[in-house]
């Protein structure tokens, strides 16, 4: 019963406390210091914003896109989301703080804009009986609280959630088809997968459906898309031959860009063959004027390499299709527009609206 007094105790000092009113402050808080910071806009071309992009205008370099993305990781958005991983596709009207150095078209300097948050209770900081009510009530409920716990037996353990491991493919033969929503974040799209067959000798795991758990560890790791939720991983390195990406060429780009952004980032080597992703491809990536020439630049790299062409005939085809296993799929070729689909595939569709 001790604490029960020291609680009586304290109550009454709040009650004293309250019956005389607080000063008024004697000064405004100071205003925050100006930030620089870029609002994320919508999508031109069907081509979203993304972090390294945002990185190459604000600070002339797309590699320190890791800075911004330590500076608003987790944070609240206007819209309820966060932006959790580099792989989050940035959605228009999200805030995102950059480096003080940054500068251009784009950058904005002020205060932060933040959510607007829950207004103040008006009846706070009321005189009167109120005033009286809350600390008394307070003290109520700690006693009930205090003598509820003297009561108990035993102690319950807090429940933790548990951890949500990837799903790996069943066993036996690979075969898998489904639909997703692709990481780009464009509104009016859906991507048909299709995994049938791997190769055996590349000893790896071919795809993964993960949460929050990390994916397994994978040689030529990318992320196709979205499902309930979860993410589809797919290890190239177990691709047969050739991954197919097809669809129009305005629809595949943004697709094929995502993925070789995310190899990019992963330590992998891309090399494009001829104008296949436009006059802008992404930074970084190794320009070769046709398919000979790209597996010629394959030989004199020792890491992995992804192999990004069109449509390709007769021997060119047939040298695209036997690069993975004559490289122990160190080398793995990817064509995309309007070809024919292979084993493993990602179809591009247009549709009139995401949930039909």
């Amino acid at each position: 019963m001790r604490l029960v007094r020291i609680l009586v105790v304290l109550g009454a000092a709040l009650l004293l406390g309250q019956s005389h009113p607080s000063p008024p402050a004697s000064a405004a808080p100071a205003s925050p210091a100006p930030t620089r910071y870029w609002v994320v806009g919508e999508p031109r071309d069907g081509q979203r914003e993304y972090l390294y992009q945002i990185a190459m205008q604000a600070l002339a370099d797309g590699n320190r896109y890791a800075e911004i993305l330590d500076l608003n990781r987790d944070r609240i958005q206007p819209d309820g989301g966060r932006l959790t991983d580099a792989l989050t596709p940035l959605r228009p009207g999200w805030i995102l703080e950059l480096p003080p150095d940054a500068q251009g078209p784009g950058v904005r300097t002020g205060a932060l804009p933040v959510p607007k948050q829950d207004q103040p209770n008006p009846a706070a900081g009321r005189g009167g009986l109120f005033t009286y009510l809350l600390p008394a009530t307070g003290v109520v409920v700690a006693v009930v609280v205090f003598s509820l716990l003297r009561r108990a037996r035993r102690t319950v353990p807090p429940v933790v959630p548990a951890p949500v491991a990837p799903e790996l493919p069943p066993p036996g033969a690979i075969q898998l088809t489904t639909d997703l929503e692709p990481m780009t974040g464009e509104p009016g799209h859906r991507l048909d997968v299709r995994l049938l067959g791997a190769d055996q000798q590349a000893e790896v795991t071919p795809y993964a459906w993960v949460e929050h758990d990390p994916p397994p560890e994978a040689q030529l790791p990318v992320v196709l898309g979205l499902r309930a939720g979860r993410r589809l991983m797919l290890d190239l390195a177990a691709v047969p031959d050739v991954l197919t990406i097809t669809g129009r060429a305005a629809l595949v780009r943004p697709q094929a860009i995502d993925l070789i952004e995310q190899l990019s980032r992963a330590g992998v080597t891309v090399v494009a063959v001829g104008d296949v992703l436009g006059d802008d491809p992404p930074n970084g990536t190794t320009l070769a004027a046709d398919f000979d020439t790209a597996a010629t630049v394959v030989e004199q790299i020792p890491g992995p390499v992804v192999v990004v062409c069109g449509g390709l005939r007769g021997a060119q085809l047939a040298a695209a299709r036997s690069l993975a296993p004559r490289t122990a799929h160190r080398a793995v070729p990817v064509l995309i527009g309007e070809v024919i689909r292979a084993r493993w595939s990602v179809t591009v569709n247009r549709v009139r609206s995401v949930t039909t």
